[in-house]
């Protein structure tokens, strides 16, 4: 990666999917550091035949969609700006040369858990993303595997909350030179 400064991999695949975007995931993202984006060409077909058989819409539009929506992708994980959200509130992202320390300074979280069936034996995922800045234009997630308890189905709560929350608030001081001081 170092000697070819390579910041991002496309795949584009139509067979073994189920086999290849795993490996490039964790070789790509993992491994060598590099953002990976993966494309199952099939999907564009589908949606191309989908046309075809309706005639609805536009064949254009189709691809247009699609190409709209990859570069979304592509862009959200290179750190771009796809969407601000505009608050009622005053923040210092909206006062945009207003940068006194006396501004609120707002970062948005929210967290989830997902369980599995109680009958296997694997882990609940717990998440917890926060936003970069105060229009929630660049987020940051994290994500760790919850055992339960032998007997138990699954964990609701958060087990490394704290843990995530601090990185969370590393995240948005490392953006903003601060932290947040509403949440």
């Amino acid at each position: 990666k170092k000697e070819e400064n390579i910041a991002l991999v496309v795949c584009i695949m139509d067979s073994f999917w189920n086999e290849l975007r795993p490996q490039i995931k964790l070789n790509g993202t993992v491994v060598y550091g590099i953002t990976t984006q993966c494309l199952l060409y099939s999907k564009l077909q589908e949606q191309m035949d989908r046309f075809a058989r309706t005639q609805r819409g536009s064949p254009d539009r189709i691809l247009d969609n699609m190409c709209e929506n990859l570069l979304r992708k592509i862009n959200f994980k290179m750190q771009g700006k796809n969407t601000k959200v505009n608050l009622p509130i005053n923040t210092t992202s909206n006062l945009a040369s207003n940068k006194s320390k006396t501004e609120d300074a707002w970062q948005f979280m929210g967290a989830d858990v997902i369980h599995p069936v109680c009958r296997q034996e694997k882990p609940s995922i717990a998440a917890v993303v926060g936003s970069g800045d105060a229009v929630c234009s660049t987020s940051a997630v994290r994500v760790c595997k919850q055992w339960p308890k032998t007997g138990k189905c699954a964990i609701e709560a958060v087990v490394d909350l704290q843990q995530m929350v601090t990185e969370l608030l590393e995240y948005y001081r490392e953006g903003n030179d601060r932290l947040p001081n509403k949440i």
